[in-house]
Order: C-alpha cells, then sequence, then structure tokens
C-alpha cells in the first residue's frame, strides 16, 4: 500500500427508515484521520424528506447525500446522533462510497454500492468484539478475604449475590485477586475470538483488497489485544501495590508465556501506523514491559528500535498522555531527538508550540456569574492556576477533591496567586449548579465559564483542550509557565505554584489529610 493515496473524498448516501417515536432529524458525520496529528472532520448534516423518485416514502424516511473533503490516506468514519454513533470508526479509504440504511423498524443497519463488502466485515467483526464484551462477566476483585466477606456482609449483597448465581445470564463476579487472578487472566486470553477474529478476516481474502485487510486486522486484534492487556496490567498493579514478589512472578511468567504468542510478523508496518487500535495496544504492551521491568512507559518506547512504528508510538503516547507526564516537555524534546518520520515529528513539534509556554495568555475572555466578560491578561501580577472541567466528568470531581481543593487551601493567605476555575458547560444553569454542589470548584476560585460556546470556546479550540480536567500554570508576567504535565503528586503541584510566585516565602511542606 502506497503511503499517500491520490487525494479522493468519501461519498456516503445515507437513509433511514424511522418510526415517529424515535425521529432522527439529522446526522453526524464524523471523520478522523488515521495518523497522529491528523485533523478531524465533522457536520452535522440535516437528514431531508425522500420522494417517490428517490425510492424512498415521502415522511416515513430520511435521507442525506455526504461528499466528505478529500483524504489522501484512510480514515475512520462515524455516523449517528450527538450522544450515539450506530457507527463508529470504520475504516475508509479515499474514493470510497457507500450507501447506509437504517432501519429502525427491524433494528438493523445495511449497507450496499461498491464499499459494501468493507462496511460487511467491520460490521461482523464490531458484532464479534460486542459478543464477547457481552459474555464477558463483571468482574470486581478485592484484596483479601476478609475484604470479600466484609463486601458480602453489607445488608442485602450476600442475598442478591446467591439470586444472582442461580439465574442463567450476565453475572458480576467477585473474587480475592491474589487467589484467582491467574485463573482469570487464563480465560481471558483463551477465550477463542482472536481465532474467531481471524476466521472473518480470511473469508474476506479475494473480496477485499490485501492492504485494506491488513489494516482491519490490524483494527480488532489491536482492540482485542489491548482490552486483555488491561486486565493484566490491573493485575500487575495490584501485585506491585501489595508488594507481593511471589505473586509478580507468577503473573510475571504468564506475561511471558502469552506474549510470544501475541506477536505477529505478517502486519505489515504501514497497516501498524493506520491503525489506532493496534498502536494502542502495542502502547499498553510497553506499559506491561514497564510494570514488570520497573521502568517507565516512555523508556520501553524509546528503547525500541528505530523504525517508522517506533516513531508513531512515541508521539501517540506523547500527545495522548501529555497531561499526565511528568516533565511531558522535555520527554517531548527528547523524542524529537530519534523521532524521524515526518508526521510524528509534525505532531510534536505542535504540541509544543500548542503549549505555549512564555507566551503572552491572550484570547482568555470568559464570563463571569454576573454574566459580563472577564479577560484573564487584566490579571497580570498574579499567579494563576486555570483549572478546566465540565459538569459530568468524573475525573474532574476527583482531581478537585485530592488536589485543587487542597491547593487552594494551602495557598488562600497569599494575595499573588489566583485559582481560576473555568467551565466548558454550555448551560449557564447547570454551570452554576455545580458551582453550589462544591463538587467541582469552590467559592474560593474566580468562577468562569466558556459562555455557551461549550468547547468550541476558541481558547480552548487554540490550546488544543480536549480533555479533563485540564490544568494551565500561568506567570505573573502574564506569560503561560506551563500548559501540561500538571497532573502531578500535590507536593509536586505545590512545588510548581511557589516557584511561580514572586516571593517564595511559602512554607515548603504539606500537611496531608
Amino acid at each position: 500500500m502506497e503511503p499517500e493515496n491520490t487525494p479522493a473524498p468519501v461519498v456516503v448516501y445515507f437513509e433511514v427508515r424511522q418510526k415517529d417515536a424515535y425521529r432522527m432529524d439529522s446526522l453526524v458525520v464524523r471523520l478522523d484521520d488515521s495518523q497522529i496529528g491528523g485533523q478531524a472532520q465533522k457536520n452535522l448534516i440535516k437528514l431531508r424528506s425522500g420522494n417517490f423518485f428517490e425510492g424512498v416514502f415521502p415522511g416515513s424516511e430520511g435521507i442525506a447525500h455526504i461528499v466528505t473533503e478529500n483524504i489522501k490516506r484512510p480514515a475512520y468514519l462515524s455516523l449517528g446522533t450527538e450522544k450515539s454513533p450506530f457507527l463508529n470508526q470504520y475504516v475508509v479509504f479515499p474514493g470510497d462510497s457507500i450507501k447506509v440504511q437504517l432501519d429502525t423498524y427491524r433494528n438493523q443497519v445495511v449497507f450496499s454500492g461498491p464499499s459494501a463488502p468493507l462496511f460487511r466485515c467491520q460490521r461482523e467483526l464490531h458484532l464479534l468484539m460486542a459478543e464477547r464484551s457481552f459474555a464477558t462477566d463483571i468482574r470486581m476483585g478485592f484484596n483479601s478475604p476478609e475484604n470479600l466477606e466484609t463486601y458480602l456482609s453489607k445488608e442485602g449483597k450476600r442475598k442478591q449475590f446467591i439470586q444472582s448465581q442461580k439465574q442463567f445470564g450476565s453475572h458480576t463476579h467477585v473474587y480475592v485477586r491474589k487467589e484467582q487472578d491467574l485463573a482469570i487472566l487464563e480465560s481471558t486470553f483463551s477465550d477463542g475470538y482472536e481465532d474467531r477474529i481471524l476466521e472473518v478476516i480470511t473469508r474476506y481474502q479475494g473480496i477485499l483488497p490485501a492492504d485494506r485487510l491488513h489494516i482491519i486486522k490490524a483494527n480488532y486484534l489491536g482492540r482485542l489485544r489491548f482490552s486483555r492487556l488491561k486486565t493484566f496490567n490491573n493485575a500487575i498493579a495490584y501485585a506491585l501495590r501489595s508488594d507481593d514478589p511471589e505473586h509478580r512472578k507468577v503473573l510475571a511468567a504468564f506475561f511471558k508465556e502469552h506474549d510470544k504468542a501475541d506477536i505477529i510478523d505478517d502486519i505489515p508496518e504501514q497497516a501498524i501506523i493506520s491503525s489506532p487500535s493496534y498502536q494502542q495496544y502495542l502502547i499498553t504492551r510497553a506499559r506491561s514491559y514497564a510494570y514488570l521491568h520497573g521502568t517507565s512507559i516512555f523508556a520501553q518506547i524509546r528503547d525500541m528500535p528505530n523504525g517508522t512504528v517506533k516513531d508513531h508510538l512515541a508521539a501517540r503516547y506523547i500527545c495522548e498522555e501529555f497531561d499526565q507526564l511528568e516533565k511531558g516537555d522535555l520527554k517531548t524534546k527528547e523524542a524529537l531527538t530519534f523521532i524521524n518520520s515526518p508526521r510524528p515529528k509534525e505532531a510534536l513539534e505542535a504540541l509544543l508550540s500548542s503549549l505555549g509556554q512564555g507566551q503572552v495568555l491572550q484570547g482568555a475572555v470568559f464570563t463571569g456569574l454576573d454574566g459580563k466578560p472577564m479577560d484573564l491578561s487584566t490579571l497580570k501580577g498574579k499567579v494563576l492556576l486555570l483549572d478546566f472541567w465540565y459538569t459530568g466528568c468524573k475525573a474532574c470531581i476527583n482531581f478537585f477533591s485530592s488536589r485543587i481543593s487542597k491547593i487552594e487551601e494551602h495557598f488562600k493567605d497569599n494575595p499573588t496567586f489566583q485559582m481560576v476555575s473555568i467551565s466548558a458547560d454550555k448551560d449557564r444553569t447547570r454551570w452554576i449548579r455545580s458551582i453550589e454542589s462544591g463538587r467541582y470548584t469552590s467559592h474560593n476560585a474566580l468562577n468562569l465559564y466558556t459562555g455557551g460556546k461549550g468547547f468550541q470556546h476558541s481558547f480552548l479550540e487554540n490550546m488544543d483542550i480536549s480533555a479533563f480536567p485540564r490544568l494551565i500554570l500561568v506567570a505573573k508576567d502574564g506569560t503561560i509557565r506551563q500548559a501540561g504535565g500538571l497532573k502531578q503528586p500535590l507536593e509536586d503541584m505545590i512545588k510548581l505554584i511557589e516557584e511561580a510566585l514572586p516571593n517564595k516565602n511559602n512554607p515548603d511542606t504539606l500537611t496531608l489529610q
């Protein structure tokens, strides 16, 4: 497969047969670039009524004709509503044409047109992965038999548990980690779904070109193996936290045995760099090695043999995990010393540029509780910690409780520091309710929101703020001091802020509750 194909659009004809109770008036069309740093196309298409000559019944059916912008490499198509896509991340290629019918009467999706085999293959695999998820019991691990017994002794729990085990259907499997971790891993890694994925791929040989099948294969094997390794990583992380060397040895032996089976040599390099799912699996695999060898994920990727895949893995890991990385800017600069592939290099250079260290805070105009605009550049002279969140973000709730609230308490008497809480909520009433709840922010902070623009506020877009919570530290001269990698242990965050303050008279110690 050529790295870059002749640019061409993807053409989609969409038709929905629907009941009035479930009427769809518009269609969200999203097309994501397959490679790190690529741009996404997203459009809201208004459905129109068809007519007799278009082969649809007016009033009961809606249709849309979609021609995307030109693409020159594989991309990922999603179709659906704002809240739920019914086609999610299907790989497409320049020049593909597909007819899609959503039939709400029969609860089915039907494909036709030149690219129908491409979509049917992925639909089969998508349903296969959904079947695996449905067939897998929810698991709840406990650190000791005593902890499990304490949980079951709570009012009604034991009775519910015993009754559920007698019934045919889905169950929640409660277990003691050390006693059953290995058995759970054995069942997870030997569930047979890898062979079933390969069976589907084999059936489409001769129907779909080999280059397309390679990417589809990488996508679904990547998703399966990512899921498996998450289970393993949870187990090994527990063994490390509990300081249990024997259990760690058992898990390490299991990984060594099963990791060999996970090495596939017949997925071409070009297919891997066109498959975010397979790259995510390889990054998760690096996490497993990091746990086992006491190193970092970045070090595992850095020490891989040089090549295009390594370049893409390093760039994807840094771009997606930057806000969690300690000294992420230094790691980004180090990665640029060994990355040779143009696209990953461009993505990391764009990341460093978007962080804006040393740049004057511009366009940071939000709306206050009084409904008036507030330009943060007017707060020059104070060190600002900007905390971006939105209602419903559980990570935002946890981060406020564990970090932000304690930072506020630590600096409450320092007039040169200002905590600024910025919500991406579109609804003003919802934002105010969240402030009053005390779960996302406090009245000690300067509370602002994006004025009804939500995530589309220009400052959020310019700073690439798409994952929450997100923090930005602003120096007293109004320049950005640090715009990523701030989600560190509390003591380290306190230290970073104190280093930015004009007077370093604050104590360096913090009493944790």
